[in-house]
């Protein structure tokens, strides 16, 4: 036997052969994820193609190889699932994610008995068949609610929970699978490593509690008292935090494969118990001064809340003392979690070598020369049929007739169940306008307590289909979710769990390689490995496809809501779908530097029972809480939030930012404007146009009046206010250093207004940032007979100085509140900033009717009004906090009449003409 390896140059064909595989098992996945979402399959095909199957380029020895460093990536990939778990997720949903998760087992077990008849298979066949087939493709699955922007929403993560339950489902049948392959099936062979799987994964849940938690809250005393000592700045470094990490890995996987369970179970609550100690146990918070401390109180808690698109407000309270000490907390505490930990040192190898090594490999047991023959092929795709049809039935959770969810509820009632009684239903998911306030007060002594911290997302001009799958831990906890408005949640659903992977590939291989398909005596494989791998192969692929597809369909209704709010263009997901305006603050604040919007989450009673919480940064200088559609819901939830003794707002700067319709005369898809006026011109009597006089315009005229042009002269108080120009100038420029969104798409569809002349040349343009004012109203409408007559309604109730550009569905009802708080100074009306962006024009293109216009058939630009709400906003919010103490913490002095149209605070309105003006007094 040699005593040692002799070193030797590899030949330039190994070289080459080595290091085009690897780039081009990269280079295949990038582009099949793009397209489709299973870029693991090209690996596998490229596996096939180099490996022992195809071409054999690859030494045997080599094969071997990349085969155990494939593995290797797959504990990884395991584990960061594992890493991924969100706990107070995962207890909101487990009801509906275990349902979800047993359907997608049971069924396809069941059906796969039916190769029994089929292919003439044993039981034991059939059983290790399905085994390979009832788990999910957990990297799939991600990667499809990623590139979708479903990850966020609670959809993604009921269908992420469900997946990672087949998962683990999955990791314990590739140990069943593998004793199997030694004897006869026996009762011993398949209750054994389940029972030792459920003694493991009860075991480390114990140990964490009884014994890591006492070890940390000990830790947490010496740091605290020492701050200084060695071990407390040992146990800062992410490299101690690795080294734990990996320590404790290598632990559980290798201790759990001698005990008798599967390496990848312990890989997974290896990343999980990491995932519990970064989230649920107490860490010290050093930095944070004694005037930062946050209260630990039951209401500062996370709630149970789903966070919505339309009419959120923003509340800051600033402490400059102790906002970089905050921020670098959390850069701190951020650096050494179980995520940021993998994403430092694993990701870069396992996702550019290791994962694309376990794939390929698994391609190098893949028979494809033996997978074309006509019997194989029939049976393979009728197998497909059934195990797509298998995961398909998941959906039935979320069918809005008759679902099993809402049948055990019932049941569950009938039988005497306790249950929470207090919980909270949720609100649609993608509406149209989001209402953004951002207040500023030096006060902090109503800081709630900081939450986890989220994933810091680079300020800048916003890609496409952007989310953070961490956001749905705020969003998605409230136990009672509402009633699905379509079908398209339970499709997506299914579909969402067909895709198999990794997991059926092992087992398959595995089942295959014990002798459990059946042995040939030519050694060619058996026909029922060829049958389950053409269904595991098919199945992801159609799985990613067909969600693509669907998640299309709705993003087009979800826009055409936006557009018209009309039946047949509602929100078709409902709560549980898509978050746009609220998502984007989400996703990308933490990359302004001001801190995580969702680190702290306030429970206030009299908010929207829909929406219960208000958002905080840790250190409190930014909040924001969602209204809900319409001026009923902004003016109830405003007045419970000034009411809140949670709350100190009187030096506060509100922002409210929303999606909005433009007037082509002054703007375009994506303009930003800022507004000095907002109106609610519905406060006007109203003639069904078909029975207007010859010489009227409109329907519409004001009270008091017998005609459209007349000035009112009854008044309800909402119909005009006047905000803070100075304060709109600074904000203006604030907002003039962000870059706005645009997209090829936008601008193909504001040529349409072209035909139209000089006087839509605003239209044609790229977005911009503009002056003008808003119409608040609840209907939505689309026109140029009613364009126009809310332009003439604001420049007549402006005495000429305003300017419609900009519809709105909350403003007016919020700023009545400020205005009746402001009386009683409990806010400031001179720090209110109106903010709304081109989501859609507010009339049609000429050639376009406005029946087809509002029904949403030509789509346009509320992906980029949306990102631009977030890419101006928060350069205001930057500015207002950089320049507190200078300038903005004894308030802008405006230099016109601020306030509502019967001077409720102070002053004559000069938006009256001087004739009112001299009788309203």
């Amino acid at each position: 036997m040699d005593s040692s390896l002799s070193y030797h140059e590899p030949s330039v064909v190994t070289i080459a052969i080595l290091s085009g595989f690897l780039l081009l098992l990269n280079l295949v996945n990038y582009g099949l994820d793009k397209i489709a979402f299973c870029g693991l399959i090209g690996q596998v095909v490229l596996g096939i193609a180099w490996g022992t199957p195809g071409g054999k380029l690859l030494d045997r020895g080599v094969e071997d190889a990349i085969m155990q460093l494939g593995y290797l990536g797959l504990i990884l990939l395991v584990f960061e699932g594992g890493l991924a778990t969100s706990f107070k997720t995962l207890k909101a949903n487990l009801a509906l994610s275990t349902g979800v998760a047993i359907t997608g087992i049971s069924v396809p077990m069941g059906f796969s008995f039916l190769l029994q008849p089929m292919v003439g298979a044993t039981p034991l066949q059939a059983f290790a068949a399905g085994a390979a087939l009832c788990s999910t493709s957990l990297g799939t699955t991600f990667t499809i609610l990623s590139n979708s922007g479903l990850s966020s929403t609670r959809l993604g993560v009921v269908l992420t929970s469900a997946a990672m339950m087949d998962d683990v489902v999955g990791l314990i049948m590739v140990q069943v699978v593998s004793n199997l392959g030694g004897g006869d099936f026996t009762a011993v062979t398949v209750i054994r490593p389940v029972m030792v799987s459920l003694a493991f994964a009860t075991l480390v849940p114990v140990l964490c509690k009884f014994l890591v938690v006492p070890i940390t809250l000990k830790l947490n005393t010496v740091r605290e008292s020492s701050p200084e000592s060695k071990l407390a700045t040992l146990l800062k470094l992410r490299q101690t935090a690795f080294i734990i990490h990996t320590a404790l890995l290598l632990i559980l996987v290798i201790g759990g494969t001698f005990a008798g369970t599967s390496s990848l179970l312990a890989a997974y609550i290896a990343g999980a118990a990491i995932s519990w100690w970064d989230s649920e146990v107490a860490h010290v918070r050093v930095g944070l001064n004694a005037g930062s401390e946050m209260q630990n109180t039951e209401e500062s808690e996370t709630n149970d809340t789903d966070i919505p698109d339309r009419s959120t407000l923003h509340v800051a309270q600033v402490a400059p003392a102790t906002q970089s000490g905050l921020s670098e907390t959390h850069r701190e505490e951020s650096s050494t979690s179980g995520l940021e930990t993998y994403d430092r040192y694993y990701r870069p190898v396992v996702e550019y070598v290791f994962k694309p090594f376990f794939f390929a490999s698994i391609g190098f047991s893949v028979p494809i020369t033996r997978m074309f023959s006509g019997p194989i092929v029939w049976r393979g795709v009728i197998y497909t049929i059934l195990m797509t049809v298998g995961k398909l039935v998941c959906g039935a959770w979320l069918v809005p007739f008759a679902s099993p969810l809402r049948f055990a509820i019932q049941l569950a009632k009938r039988v005497g169940i306790p249950g929470n009684n207090h919980s909270k239903p949720l609100a649609p998911g993608a509406q149209c306008a989001n209402l953004n306030a951002s207040t500023t007060d030096r006060s902090n002594s109503h800081r709630p307590q900081a939450g986890k911290t989220h994933e810091v997302v680079p300020m800048e001009t916003l890609p496409d289909g952007t989310s953070r799958p961490a956001s749905a831990e705020i969003r998605n906890s409230a136990p009672k979710p509402e009633k699905p408005r379509s079908l398209y949640p339970a499709c997506i659903m299914g579909l969402g769990m067909v895709a198999r992977g990794e997991i059926g590939f092992l087992v398959a291989a595995l089942a295959e390689s014990k002798g459990i398909f059946g042995r040939q005596s030519s050694g060619q494989p058996s026909e029922l490995f060829l049958i389950v791998t053409w269904a595991i192969s098919l199945c992801t692929v159609i799985g990613p496809i067909c969600v693509g597809l669907v998640v299309n369909r709705v993003r087009r209704l979800e826009s055409g809501s936006c557009q018209a709010g009309v039946e047949g263009s509602q929100n078709v997901l409902g709560a549980w779908g898509f978050s746009l305006e609220a998502d984007v603050w989400y996703d990308h604040f933490p990359g302004s530097g001001l801190g995580d919007i969702l680190a702290q989450n306030i429970s206030v009673p009299g908010l929207s029972p829909q929406y219960p919480a208000v958002h905080c940064t840790a250190d409190g200088n930014v909040c924001q809480v969602t209204t809900g559609m319409s001026e009923i819901n902004a003016a109830t939830t405003i007045t419970a939030l000034v009411l809140s003794s949670k709350f100190d707002l009187k030096n506060t700067y509100f922002l409210l930012a929303g999606i909005a319709g433009v007037n082509p005369k002054y703007g375009t898809l994506g303009s930003v404007a800022l507004a000095r006026f907002a109106l609610q011109p519905a406060l006007q009597y109203e003639i069904d146009p078909r029975e207007i006089p010859e010489d009227w315009k409109t329907g519409y005229f004001s009270f008091g009046t017998k005609s459209p042009t007349e000035y009112p002269t009854e008044f309800y108080g909402t119909e005009v206010f006047e905000l803070n120009e100075a304060l709109r100038d600074v904000a203006f420029d604030f907002a003039s250093t962000a870059t706005l969104n645009d997209t090829t798409h936008t601008q193909e569809y504001r040529s349409k207004y072209e035909a139209g002349g000089s006087v839509y040349d605003a239209a044609t343009k790229p977005p911009s940032l503009i002056k003008c004012d808003t119409s608040t109203s609840d209907v939505f409408f689309s026109g140029n007979f009613l364009g126009e007559a809310f332009e003439d309604v604001t420049s007549l109730w402006t005495n000429g100085i305003g300017k419609y550009c900009m519809s709105a569905q909350e403003d007016n009802a919020i700023l009545e509140v400020l205005i009746r708080f402001h009386v009683h100074k409990s806010v400031d009306f001179n720090r209110v900033i109106v903010l709304r962006t081109g989501s859609n024009f507010d009339r049609p293109p000429p050639g376009i009717d406005a029946v087809t216009h509002l029904r949403g058939e030509h789509l346009n630009g509320v992906k980029i009004a949306v990102d631009n709400i977030y890419l101006a906003g928060v350069e205001i919010l930057k500015g207002i906090l950089g320049g507190w103490d200078e300038t903005f913490i004894n308030g802008v002095k405006p230099s016109n009449y601020v306030g509502d149209v019967f001077g409720t605070i102070g002053g004559v309105p000069g938006f009256k003409p001087i004739r009112d003006q001299d009788t309203s007094a």
